[in-house]
Parts: C-alpha cells; sequence; structure tokens
C-alpha cells in the first residue's frame, strides 16, 4: 500500500494527549522512528517526532541535523556521531533517557546490513515536561521539516535497553513493537495510510491536524514492512459463524 512521503512543506500534529502519553516526556522515555531520507543535511535537520507542551515547546524527540547524524533534542540538543546520511538507507532511530539530568541513548538500524549502532549523546538533558500536544515531521511548529518517508513512530514510558531496542527489528514488522519485551507503547503510529486516516493504535494520540500534503507513496514500502498492528488474530467474521452452526447441527 505504500508509506507517508513529506516533502519537507508537510508535518502532522496530533492535538490531544491522553494522560499515559502526555506524561511520558516527563522523565524516562524512548521514542523510535522508521524512516527512509529523500535529501540529505544541505544545512537543515530533519525532524522525526517530538512531544510539545503548551506553547508549542519542544519537551522530548529526536532528528538528524544539518550533518545528518542523530541528535536527541529538548529544546537543548545532545549530539551523536551516528550518521544517517544515505538516502537508499532504511532506519530505524531510537532515543531514550533515564531520570534527571543524564546524557540521553540514541541507537541506530541500518536495514541492508541489518546493523545495530548504540551511543550515548555529547550532553547531558535534563526531564522534560508533562506535554499536550506530538508532531511528526516536523520541530516545533514547523521549522525543520522531514523531507523522506516515514513509516512508523513509536513512544514509550522507561529508557528501553539495547537488547529490547534490537528487537523492534526482528521480524520487520510493527508487531515487533507493540509487542516488545519494555513494554506496551503510549503511543503507536503507522504511516501506511492516507496522511488524513492515520492514527495512533494504542489511541492515547488524536485531534490529528495535518500541514501541507503527505503523500501516500505506492512505490516505497520500506523493504516491505509488515504493517501488522499489534499482530493479534483478525476479528470473527460473522458469515462464517452461522455457517459453523449450521453444518454442526446436521451432522448430529
Amino acid at each position: 500500500m505504500g508509506v507517508l512521503r513529506y516533502a519537507g512543506t508537510d508535518w502532522c500534529r496530533f492535538q490531544t494527549l491522553a494522560t499515559p502519553l502526555a506524561n511520558t516526556s516527563d522523565g524516562v522515555h524512548t521514542c523510535a522512528v522508521l524512516f527512509k531520507r529523500a535529501s540529505l543535511g544541505s544545512g537543515s535537520f530533519d525532524a522525526m517526532t517530538y512531544l510539545l507542551s503548551a506553547g508549542v515547546t519542544t519537551q522530548a524527540g529526536v532528528s538528524t541535523n544539518n550533518n545528518d547524524l542523530a541528535v536527541a533534542d529538548y529544546g537543548s540538543q545532545s549530539l551523536t556521531t551516528l550518521s544517517c546520511g544515505s538516502t537508499s538507507e532504511l532506519y530505524i532511530l531510537i532515543e531514550g533517557k533515564s531520570d534527571g539530568p543524564v546524557v540521553p541513548r540514541l541507537s541506530r538500524y541500518e536495514q541492508s546490513t541489518d546493523t545495530w549502532t548504540h551511543e550515548n549523546g555529547a550532553t547531558a538533558l535534563g526531564n522534560g515536561a508533562v506535554t499536550t500536544m506530538m508532531e511528526i515531521a516536523t520541530w516545533q511548529g514547523g521549522s525543520d521539516r522531514m523531507d523522506g518517508w516515514i513509516g512508523l513512530v513509536g513512544w514509550w514510558e522507561g529508557n528501553m535497553s539495547d537488547v529490547n531496542r534490537e528487537l523492534l527489528s526482528t521480524n520487520w514488522r510493527c508487531s515487533d513493537w507493540y509487542n516488545n519485551p519494555h513494554g506496551t507503547p503510549t503511543a503507536l503510529i503507522p504511516g501506511n495510510v492516507a496522511a488524513a486516516s492515520m492514527t495512533d493504535i494504542i489511541g492515547n494520540a488524536t485531534n490529528l491536524a495535518i500541514t501541507g500534503t503527505p503523500t501516500l507513496d505506492s512505490g516505497e514500502t520500506l523493504a516491505a514492512f509488515n504493517f501488522d498492528g499489534t499482530g493479534g488474530p483478525p476479528p470473527d467474521n460473522p458469515l462464517i459463524q452461522p455457517y459453523i452452526l449450521r453444518s454442526t447441527q446436521r451432522w448430529r
């Protein structure tokens, strides 16, 4: 079906957050993004996802900077040497931190080599505040807009271990994220639908507003990533059950 393409002028904002997600940025947290870039730094950042408080103030999130390096950004930045400097590579980028003023931990997955790399940020960052909104493909209300494809965004309470971070790529499917041993996400947002239909399958992020025209690109599947949601069984088909009952009665 394809993946949403953000062309550097497009972005999305969930304007209402339920308490579990609103509190995710207040200290210990983890966020992860599956993406592919369409262009490189060129003097600007590519924002991935952020939680923001009232007044459109960043409290937690992750992006690549103008040198294509992964950076945790809570208003102040903590830089790494993890490069996301290819337009052909598929990446999973993760940012998380423990409580208090500590350095965040960032992780990068490269799909072509099936390789994870983990690195602490260069600068300690304090706890964020409780948030009221979440953005995708932009920073703080319209700056540093992403140019590329974002397939999946996830947020969790707690700083996910390196071992559990690496499990996000195990089967190349959405349910790896939902069923991660770290725990259920506070938000999990697949990008394999038209922008107007994009939802948080956990249900904590609602009231979506779209700027520009993110386009569902049927030609990009992110290496056939499986958007299987929570991975649970399909619902019962009401057309099948009556047939089964009649068949059973016939053989009594």
